[in-house]
């Protein structure tokens, strides 16, 4: 995972749960890529196999998180099945 610019970002992203809700996503390792530039914030996130499905739903909670936060106007978001 990158360093984030912002350190409020990953706290934020500690709100997002897991696909089995067991915890969430920063804990769990789920966060590949967390950046930001100015104004826009990119984030990848690592799908664990058999998750695709619940993983788009959590993509999009993510990116409405990281949106909702300020100075941000424009999130770039992706998944991954990349293992590192």
């Amino acid at each position: 995972m990158s360093v984030p610019a912002d350190p409020a970002l990953l706290r934020a992203l500690s709100a997002v749960l897991t696909p089995s809700g067991a915890g969430d996503i920063v804990a769990a390792g789920l966060v590949e890529t967390l950046s930001r530039e100015d104004t826009t914030v990119s984030l990848v996130l690592r799908v664990p196999p058999g998750e695709e499905g619940p993983m788009t739903r959590i993509l999009a909670e993510a990116e409405a998180i990281l949106a909702a936060q300020a100075g941000v106007e424009r999130v770039r978001g992706a998944l991954t099945a990349h293992r590192p």
